[in-house]
């Protein structure tokens, strides 16, 4: 929202530009709203949920871009998603930022920053939504990696250099998800993040 914020100082005279600001700054305003409850207690996402959308992850990448420039970084994004996916927006946006973030925190300068999001057939065929972001950093630690897992529960604070390890790991599991985290043989890391989606509805699958 920052990022939008300045945008708009600086090219609010942009008819176009002022409203992709805004517009952005809204669906923040959203999530700033929604996730403290949703870490709290997710069960499934609520048939009236918002539902993640292609300016979602939009906004992912403004979000971001800023942070990569600041550490002097480069970015690698693909994303495969064309219309609205049935998973919870909110809590799919805080999932990817928070591991987007981490990714630049572990990351040397002129490193590269991976994100890539698809939509799949998982185990029976049905559609899943997997986000993707690697890292150029120094491989994942084993606490993170069982934490992540699944395998070993945290403490009550985050690891040093981890933002918001705990939101991502109640998140995905209150989504019903699976997170693989893998640590790269060259350098780096891999976090793979699989959601199911809502199989009734009707999904739009990019090639």
């Amino acid at each position: 929202m920052s990022t939008a914020l300045d945008t708009l100082r600086k090219f609010g005279d942009d008819c176009a530009v002022r409203v992709r600001a805004l517009d952005l700054i809204e669906r923040g305003l959203w999530s700033i709203r929604d996730v403290v409850g949703a870490v709290l207690a997710i069960n499934r996402m609520p048939p009236d949920a918002r539902r993640l959308s292609p300016a979602d992850l939009d906004d992912l990448r403004v979000l971001i871009e800023r942070e990569i420039a600041r550490r002097q970084l480069h970015l690698s994004w693909q994303s495969g998603i064309e219309s609205e996916v049935a998973v919870a927006a909110t809590e799919t946006r805080q999932v990817a930022l928070n591991l987007l973030l981490n990714a630049c925190e572990v990351s040397p300068p002129g490193g590269e920053i991976g994100f890539r999001a698809s939509i799949d057939d998982g185990c029976g065929g049905l559609p899943e939504l997997n986000l993707e972001v690697s890292d150029s950093g120094p491989g994942l630690p084993p606490d993170i990696v069982a934490t992540l897992s699944g395998d070993r529960v945290m403490g009550t604070h985050d690891p040093a250099h981890w933002i918001g390890l705990r939101v991502i790991c109640d998140l995905v599991q209150g989504l019903g998800g699976r997170i693989v985290a893998t640590t790269l043989e060259f350098g780096g890391s891999r976090i793979t993040v699989t959601l199911p989606i809502d199989d009734s509805a009707e999904q739009v699958r990019a090639a």
